[in-house]
């Protein structure tokens, strides 16, 4: 176990040390070109990946995410404890800033600002679907997106997700 953690860690510190390289770098193109790679990323321009028809795109997501039979699942009474607002909170913190917003289109620091101000309405909504044991069908959607992977024909497919979903999802866990 401190094999793992210790390798764990040079990781860690390697990726890190990556990314503050990759980060001069960028600066050092700014000062370069200030319409080259930082500038695109920054104003979220369109990158040289390969172009998608629909066809393409549904073939590599079915791909990705193959069918399976519909699996019906009996709901017992719903027990057990309900949900805390300490635990609320403790979820509430881990919400990242920066990140992409979901289907919704709700960016994270929103529903952490919603969840802050009213926990009280919050925590009853979260308990109510706890005790109906149910998880909204709108939050079990996702936007999918496939990033090219350089070098290669393939995708590497990201699932962006409701920050409201990964709460309950959370509070469950």
């Amino acid at each position: 176990h401190s094999s793992y953690k210790l390798k764990r860690k040079i990781l860690r510190q390697a990726i890190k040390a990556a990314k503050r390289a990759l980060y001069d770098e960028l600066l050092t193109d700014l000062d370069r070109d200030p319409w080259g790679k930082a500038y695109k990323m920054l104003t979220n321009a369109k990158s040289e990946s390969p172009a998608l028809d629909d066809d393409e795109a549904v073939r590599i997501a079915r791909e990705l995410f193959p069918t399976h039979d519909h699996v019906t699942w009996e709901k017992e009474e719903a027990q057990g404890p309900l949900f805390t607002l300490e635990e609320l909170k403790e979820v509430t913190e881990r919400i990242p800033n920066g990140k992409a917003a979901g289907p919704d289109e709700i960016p994270p620091e929103v529903t952490r600002a919603l969840l802050d101000k009213q926990p009280q309405e919050a925590l009853c909504i979260f308990n109510k679907l706890l005790g109906k044991q149910e998880f909204p069908a709108i939050w079990k959607t996702a936007d999918l997106l496939l990033i090219p992977k350089p070098n290669s024909t393939k995708f590497r497919p990201i699932c962006l997700l409701s920050t409201m979903s990964k709460v309950l999802e959370r509070l469950i866990a």
